[in-house]
């Protein structure tokens, strides 16, 4: 058991328990998030509504010009068919991994060599860091 003092000088042989405190809840201010709802609303309108017409587009058979009569996904069906596109999605998975993997590796490297104690450290650092640091 603790004795303590309050801001006269007091002595109060009460502790406060340990925990949260006191029980009181905190009121939650709706303004920022009533503020927030229109920008959200934005984003998404200006990111959902091409995919959203791109993809109804593509359930149809025609051109940018003219819509053509609804296929439903017979236009993925062929697609699939089509060697060049496997080929294509084989060709970008490939490059997808190996930019990774060599991005990665690169930057490793370098924030170990510019870790090491080595001469012109410093300037290294700075003209590693100027393409990011100036636009």
């Amino acid at each position: 058991m603790g004795v303590r003092a309050d801001a006269l000088g007091r002595r109060s042989d009460r502790v406060a328990a340990p925990g949260r405190g006191g029980g009181r809840r905190r009121r939650v201010d709706p303004l920022p998030y009533v503020l927030f709802v229109p920008s959200l609303a934005l984003i998404l309108l200006i990111n959902l509504y091409p995919f959203a017409s791109g993809f109804l587009y593509s359930l149809r058979d025609g051109s940018l010009l003219q819509t053509g009569d609804f296929v439903g996904l017979a236009n993925y069906a062929a697609l699939w068919r089509m060697p060049d596109v496997r080929y294509a999605l084989q060709f970008s998975a490939l490059f997808a991994v190996c930019n990774v993997i060599g991005s990665y590796t690169i930057g490793l490297g370098l924030a170990l060599l510019l870790n090491k104690d080595v001469p012109g450290r410093g300037f290294f650092r700075v003209a590693l860091l100027l393409p990011w640091i100036i636009p």
